[in-house]
């Protein structure tokens, strides 16, 4: 239903008249498709080497706290 060639305002319109739009996004990439806000599992499409470097990240904090 939703495509590229969806403007703004017809967007705007779809959200309004179904706001659970909100709630349950589709996200998608080349291999994985995610449908629903799950935090844990929205982080698979964060690339790896970013989620490596937040994990370093946290580690670190954790040692000096």
């Amino acid at each position: 239903m939703l495509n590229d060639d969806l403007s703004l305002k017809e967007l705007l319109g779809l959200i309004n008249q179904n706001p659970s739009l909100l709630r349950y996004p589709l996200i998608v990439d080349e291999q994985r498709l995610q449908i629903g806000y799950n935090a844990d599992d929205i982080r698979q499409f964060i690339p790896r080497e970013v989620r490596i470097l937040e994990l370093q990240a946290a580690q670190c904090r954790a040692n000096v706290a």
